[in-house]
C-alpha cells in the first residue's frame, strides 16, 4: 500500500488533540488511512501536553473547544515545549486570532464545510514543508 502523507513509517507520529471523543476517533482512523504508524488523542489540553513528553510526534492537529484554554493558547505552550517549536501543526478553529505561527504551522476553519481532501492537502503540505533550522 502507497502510503498517502510524505512521512517515513518509523515516524508516522501524530498527536490530535479534540475535547469531542468521536471526532477525535474519526481524525485518527482519517490519519491512519493515510498511512499513520501512530495516532494518540487527547481530549484535554492537560492530556495533550503529558502526552507530548512521551510521544514525539511529526503532526499535531489542535482543534478548537477544548475547555482549559483557547486552541491558539495551546499551541503557544507547545511552541514553548523543548523539540516542538516547528513541528507540523494545524489549529482548527473558527476564531480569527493574531498569532505569529511558524512556517509549519496553518489555521483552518473547523466548519463542517472543511472536507477531508482539503485537511489531507493541508496535512501533506504542512509535513513536505523544509523544517528551518535556527
Amino acid at each position: 500500500m502507497k502510503r498517502k502523507v510524505p512521512v517515513d513509517p518509523p515516524k508516522a507520529r501524530a498527536l490530535v488533540v479534540e475535547r469531542n471523543p468521536d471526532k477525535a476517533s474519526q481524525l485518527s482512523a482519517f490519519l491512519f488511512e493515510q498511512g499513520f504508524d501512530h495516532v494518540a488523542t487527547a481530549t484535554t489540553c492537560h492530556a495533550a501536553l503529558q502526552f507530548a513528553k512521551y510521544l514525539r510526534p511529526n503532526l499535531l492537529i489542535i482543534a478548537d473547544g477544548m475547555h482549559e484554554m483557547h486552541c491558539l493558547e495551546l499551541y503557544e505552550q507547545f511552541q514553548k515545549m523543548e523539540g516542538y517549536g516547528g513541528l507540523p501543526t494545524l489549529v482548527l478553529s473558527n476564531r480569527s486570532a493574531e498569532i505569529k505561527m511558524h512556517d509549519r504551522a496553518k489555521m483552518l476553519p473547523s466548519e463542517t464545510s472543511l472536507t477531508l481532501n482539503t485537511l489531507l492537502a493541508t496535512i501533506q503540505q504542512l509535513l513536505a514543508a523544509p523544517e528551518k533550522v535556527s
